[in-house]
């Protein structure tokens, strides 16, 4: 499928979606994760998935991870066996808004769990995922064309459902395209999104300085107001968006501040700080950590 640069810059726009996929527990009571996808275009349903899934996915054997010539990072040991959760959800095409087929969807740090694979409605269905551990949930589809995804999440106890966007491999070359930046396939993008953490809030935040220590990215871009890649920009604009690129193989600290907010990532990996989250990097991958909130002092 053939985009046009303009329409590749919008699917930026929304992939920290990615990282703020909501939840909610077994009987729809959970807390909703924030809202996301600045406009123009709407974002896709991030909500709680919560109800019924007729035909959800068939398990599958894991898939190898990406071929990066001997940088991956090894998964972390989960320790021994302990209370588990069923993971739930639907991936979607983020232009058509249209079910994604296919994808195997995948525990990282598991490499002996079955994955799921989304049926002709997206969804799927992945039991026995460690409960309040922290895993990378991974989906891909490569034979299609559709970008390694790699994202970190904190699980809750309890049964959850989460909603995804996916988009294109030609997606990461095409913004690094944009920003001037040639993909090297022995490292990796990390996204972020970061938007206001009040009750309603939707869209991006403007005025969010990321920080990745080790800092060993390549450049780091910025989506304008008007949706162009900056690498000059220094902080989110309306949009909140913005990407690492190039990033080394490894573990790695996201940290964001704001001059008048507090910033959070409420489903990430703990950071020695609030306003920091721990990712863990790997070659070939579109990595993306936990969405940030930053709320109002």
């Amino acid at each position: 499928m053939t985009r046009t640069s303009t329409e590749w810059i919008r699917i930026a726009a929304v992939l920290g979606a990615l990282a703020f996929a909501a939840c909610g527990d077994d009987d729809g009571g959970g807390t909703p994760g924030p809202e996301t996808g600045p406009p123009p275009p709407p974002p896709a349903d991030m909500g709680p998935d919560t109800g019924p899934r007729p035909d959800m996915a068939t398990p599958v054997p894991p898939p190898p991870p990406p071929d990066d010539g001997g940088a991956d990072t090894a998964p972390a040991d989960m320790g021994p066996p302990g209370p588990t959760m069923t993971m739930t959800g639907r991936i979607t095409d983020f232009i058509s808004r249209a079910a994604v087929e296919g994808l195997e969807v995948c525990i990282y740090e598991l490499p002996d769990l079955p994955c799921a694979t989304t049926d002709a409605d997206g969804m799927f269905v992945l039991p026995g995922v460690p409960a309040e551990a922290e895993v990378r949930v991974t989906y891909r589809n490569d034979a299609d064309g559709w970008q390694p995804t790699m994202v970190h999440f904190t699980t809750p106890p309890t049964d959850t459902g989460f909603n995804f966007v996916v988009a294109e491999q030609t997606l990461v070359e095409a913004l690094a395209a944009d920003a001037g930046i040639t993909v090297d396939p022995t490292k990796a993008t990390v996204v972020f999104n970061s938007q206001a953490g009040e009750m309603g809030s939707s869209g991006g935040l403007a005025g969010v300085v990321p920080e990745l220590d080790p800092d060993d990215a390549e450049t780091v871009a910025f989506l304008t107001d008007a949706f162009a890649v900056s690498t000059t920009l220094g902080a989110t604009s309306n949009v909140g968006f913005g990407f690492f690129a190039n990033v080394e193989p490894g573990p790695h600290t996201l940290r964001i501040t704001h001059p008048d907010r507090d910033c959070r990532f409420p489903f990430g990996w703990r950071g020695a700080q609030p306003n920091e989250t721990r990712i863990e990097v790997v070659a070939g991958w579109f990595v993306s950590p936990s969405g940030g909130q930053c709320n109002l002092r």
